[in-house]
């Protein structure tokens, strides 16, 4: 009687930490992906921040083709960056 007791006491611990292992495991991957997702939504923004500066230069040089180019480039990373700005919400 005791010993079925003491069994069944240990197996269920056991159980408990593999739980607790798994959920701290998953845990530490969804703070890394968090990471790369935040690594990544800096890259857009820099990205954002180049076209900017390029659409302004073809402003100040009267050149609007390029500036309309620069322009829906940026539109484009400013989408991506919403985006993952949305993603990286959910991951919280």
């Amino acid at each position: 009687m005791l010993a079925d007791w003491m069994s069944d006491l240990f197996g269920k611990s056991q159980s408990w930490y593999d739980r607790v292992g798994r959920d701290q495991r998953d845990i530490n991957q969804d703070k890394r992906d968090i990471a790369r997702d935040r690594q990544g939504l800096n890259q857009d923004r820099r990205e954002r921040n180049f076209d900017q500066r390029k659409e302004d230069q073809a402003i100040r040089r009267g050149d609007t083709a390029a500036a309309q180019k620069w322009d829906a480039r940026r539109t484009r990373e400013q989408n991506e960056i919403n985006r993952d700005k949305r993603d990286l919400a959910h991951d919280r």
